[in-house]
């Protein structure tokens, strides 16, 4: 996943799908980036641009996004 600058975020590791089938969000694992953490980011914040995904943010704005514990 990319952010709004084309700077990596992190990969996603996972889709989370509503019971209807649609995408709700991505779950992103920053390990790529240095970090050991992972997070969502909701599929409305994300603009697919070919085969590319860009999220609406920067990296740094991740840093405030609650830790992503599956369940």
């Amino acid at each position: 996943l990319l952010g709004a600058d084309g700077a990596p975020i992190g990969n996603i590791s996972n889709v989370l799908i509503s019971p209807r089938g649609r995408i709700l969000a991505l779950v992103i694992d920053r390990a790529a980036t240095g970090s050991n953490r992972q997070f969502t980011v909701n599929w409305g914040d994300v603009t697919v641009r070919g085969r590319t995904l860009n999220a609406d943010m920067a990296q740094s704005d991740t840093d405030s996004l609650p830790d992503y514990i599956a369940q």
